[in-house]
């Protein structure tokens, strides 16, 4: 299958791999190389001076995850609540309906 510019279908993004994005890559490997030990560098510095800390933002994260995830299961699958001060009687049991 072909369109009218002769490209053919489904391997456009390997033409667009193969014919700019990794020549890019080639030309920069070594200057990416270097930007992304600088970016690691720069993370682990971070991650060990403020540790306590993003494990706190961790854990106050979970809780809203965890508190929103029950507001919504609320609203997609409401829970039958008895109103407040409404007393029953005794509930027949089985086996009293068989007397």
């Amino acid at each position: 299958m072909s369109n009218n510019d002769g490209l053919f279908i489904g391997r456009g993004a390997k033409r667009l791999y193969m014919g700019h994005l990794r020549p890019f890559l080639l030309k920069h490997q070594a200057r990416m190389d270097q930007i992304l030990e600088f970016v690691y560098r720069e993370m682990s510095k971070f991650v060990s001076a403020h540790g306590a800390e993003l494990q706190f933002a961790k854990t106050l994260l979970m809780k809203a995850l965890e508190f929103a995830n029950g507001l919504v299961r609320d609203v997609i699958r409401p829970v039958q609540r008895q109103a407040d001060g409404v007393i029953e009687g005794p509930q027949d049991s089985e086996s009293d309906k068989e007397d």
